[in-house]
Parts: structure tokens; C-alpha cells; sequence
């Protein structure tokens, strides 16, 4: 795959977004999902066609040259909108701090199965070196990085916001990872 492919499909799954999807979308979408994962490495192409990045436990596998029987959703094609844009933002050459330190964030996603769950981790405490947040505190906390919707539920706490995390751009979690690391948060 190269960057131009990349951009025809991220076109083309916009004007999934902007239109009603019939039977020729469905085939279209399959086809996209499968022609991402084709040339993905081994532990990312079944993430790629169910659509998803955080580990499942309890989830079957599927074979990577096998797509399940689906109703395509606006959800499920911003999914693969966003991961289309991942891969050409890993095509690209970094021309900016920002843009490499995007790229290093979207390899270190991509090559570890736990991502989120640390992640998770360290912005809730459940670590040595990260500040201990009730569920007031992780509301508090997203809202300062720029996410006033995202309010703790009760639910683990770990795993709640593993599951935000999951589903933010490569821009959010640069944005929620930049405030995790502010000066203030460990004095």
C-alpha cells in the first residue's frame, strides 16, 4: 500500500460518510478493510478487520483473509477512516517534532497488544510513578486536557478510560498524553 491508495480510500470511505451506504459500499468497505490488512503486520490484522484496537478477551478470532457478516455503520467507517490515516501518516516522512512523536505513539499503539490498558493505567495511578485519581479526579482530568464529555461512569477505572482512549485520534492521545506528563500533576 502506498500513500496515494491511502488517500483514494480515505476519499472514498467520506463519501460513504456522506451519503447512505447501499450494497455496493458494503462490498467497497470489505474491500478496504481487507486491502489495509493485507499488508499489516501479523498481530494488527485482526484488529483491522473487526475494527477495532483494544485487546478483547473473550472475542473469537477470525482469519485475517476473512471478513465477518456486517452492517457498515458511520461509526465502523470512521474507524477505518482513522486507521487509513494512520497509515499514511506511517507511509510519510515526519516533517515536524509533533509529526514524529505522532509516529513513535502510533508504533508503540501498534506493537504493543496492552496499549490503552497502560496507559490507562498510568492516567488513573495504578502505577508507582503516576498520581492516584478517584473517579472525580479522572473526570477532572480529562476535562483539563480538552475533553469536558468524557465523565467517569463507576465502572474499573483502568479499563473506563482504556476504553476513551481507544477510541481518540492519534491528535487526542498526543493531547491527553502532553497533560499527563504537566509539571504540576507531580508536585
Amino acid at each position: 500500500m502506498n500513500i496515494v491508495k491511502a488517500q483514494q480510500a480515505i476519499e472514498q470511505l467520506r463519501r460513504m460518510l456522506s451519503n447512505s451506504t447501499n450494497e455496493q459500499d458494503k462490498n467497497i468497505f470489505a474491500k478496504l478493510k481487507s486491502d489495509l490488512a493485507k499488508d499489516a503486520p501479523i498481530n494488527l490484522k485482526n484488529k483491522i478487520l473487526k475494527l477495532e484496537y483494544l485487546y478483547q478477551w473473550e472475542e473469537w478470532e477470525i482469519p485475517w483473509n476473512q471478513t465477518p457478516p456486517e452492517e457498515i455503520s458511520a461509526y465502523d467507517i470512521n474507524k477505518l477512516l482513522r486507521m487509513y490515516e494512520e497509515k499514511i501518516l506511517d507511509l510519510s516522512i515526519p516533517h515536524t517534532p509533533q509529526d514524529l512523536y505522532k509516529k513513535k505513539l502510533l508504533k508503540a499503539k501498534n506493537n504493543n497488544i496492552d496499549f490503552f490498558v497502560c496507559l490507562g493505567a498510568m492516567v488513573v495511578g495504578d502505577t508507582d510513578f503516576f498520581p492516584y485519581r478517584k473517579s472525580t479526579q479522572i473526570s477532572r482530568f480529562f476535562e483539563e486536557s480538552g475533553y469536558p464529555n468524557l465523565k467517569h461512569d463507576g465502572s474499573t477505572r483502568r479499563f473506563w478510560v482504556a476504553k476513551q482512549l481507544e477510541g481518540m485520534s492519534l491528535d487526542d492521545l498526543y493531547n491527553v498524553i502532553r497533560c499527563l506528563f504537566k509539571k504540576k500533576v507531580f508536585c
